[in-house]
């Protein structure tokens, strides 16, 4: 599990995630509210949803353009500038969370049940503790196979050294 969890306000932008999402090498972020519970998640997929939706914005834009001095639809005008769009709207929510106390096969359930790639680990008072990714199961997982190589190697060399 990670501690220390980088998240963002719901009212960040777009492009503040997408420099975050780079600078810290993780693949999404909580979004929090102003006590530091978590809201929502918005990921890598989000913006790139968010992208494919500007460049179908610009082409219309064109088309716009060329309908020599129609009036725009308003709702589009606001569009043009995706990239300073909140995040609070494109985040994935409700948030799917765990309490401290849960164990890994509980989370790795979680993260099955609802298809999630993270979890987000909430403390008593709600506020984000941490989070477990799926690469942190992995690392567990393997943590725990190599625990038992080491205990049956020295099993079997307390074996071999009886025997003798």
């Amino acid at each position: 599990m990670t501690h220390d969890v980088v998240s963002v306000k719901w009212d960040a932008t777009m492009r503040d995630v997408a420099h975050l999402l780079i600078e810290k090498a993780i693949s999404a972020l909580p979004v929090v509210d102003e006590s530091n519970r978590p809201i929502g998640v918005v990921s890598e997929g989000d913006l790139a949803c968010a992208s494919e939706m500007r460049r179908k914005e610009r082409s219309q834009w064109w088309l716009a353009q060329l309908a020599e001095g129609e009036p725009l639809n308003e709702s589009f005008l606001a569009a043009i500038d995706a990239g300073n769009c909140c995040v609070g709207k494109l985040m994935a929510q409700p948030v799917i969370t765990a309490p401290e106390a849960a164990t890994l096969e509980e989370i790795a359930q979680v993260m099955e049940k609802h298809k999630i790639k993270r979890v987000v680990i909430t403390g008593e008072n709600g506020a984000i503790a941490g989070i477990v990714t799926r690469a942190d199961i992995v690392r567990a997982v393997a943590a725990q196979q190599d625990a038992a190589r080491v205990t049956v190697a020295l099993s079997e060399r307390g074996r071999a050294m009886a025997l003798e």
